[in-house]
């Protein structure tokens, strides 16, 4: 998918600690983040945090990738980017938070160069993937590789060209 026209994202190069809290329920993210999901129940006796991978939600446990199953914040650890779309609430007293979607979002920065493929010219220091939608808000970007990436959003002030010999392939 390209589009035209651009959707301010906040995303940042630091995979430090991010802290999502409501309203804002889509959350744009780097591979290999880490952060905290605060439910907006606060209250209650009884919190299970719950995942929905693709197959409807399930209970989650501490684990590599969790801690704080059982309270109001979740703090999920280096989530790979094959996690995209899943969905994460938490059930208070058996009523549930509002679900939170993760997304991973890599934007063009071309501090270095116009090489798609020198992470230093991405915001989060890698290069995109399957699982990483890009967003090319200006500068020139020249991809002098194979290349993939789940989706793709070029401004009008911006240019993107795949180099002879080459393709990007695009995931969604």
């Amino acid at each position: 998918e390209i589009r035209s026209s651009l959707t301010p994202v906040d995303i940042g190069a630091d995979a430090g600690d991010f802290v999502f809290r409501y309203p804002s329920t889509t959350k744009l993210l780097c591979p290999g983040s880490s952060f905290n999901i605060v439910s907006d129940i606060t209250t209650g006796a009884s919190f299970q945090w719950q995942a929905d991978t693709g197959t409807g939600f399930a209970n989650i446990q501490d684990n590599i990738y969790y801690s704080g199953t059982n309270t109001n914040t979740l703090h999920v650890t280096n989530i790979p980017s094959s996690w995209y779309g899943y969905l994460y609430r938490c059930s208070i007293n058996g009523a549930f938070s509002n679900a939170f979607n993760i997304k991973f979002t890599n934007q063009w920065l071309g501090t270095v160069s116009s090489e798609w493929e020198n992470p230093a010219n991405w915001s989060c220091g890698i290069l995109p993937d399957g699982n990483t939608d890009v967003v090319i808000a200006s500068g020139s970007v020249v991809l002098g590789s194979n290349g993939v990436c789940r989706s793709i959003s070029i401004s009008s002030t911006a240019s993107f060209t795949v180099a002879t010999g080459f393709s990007l392939t695009i995931t969604h």
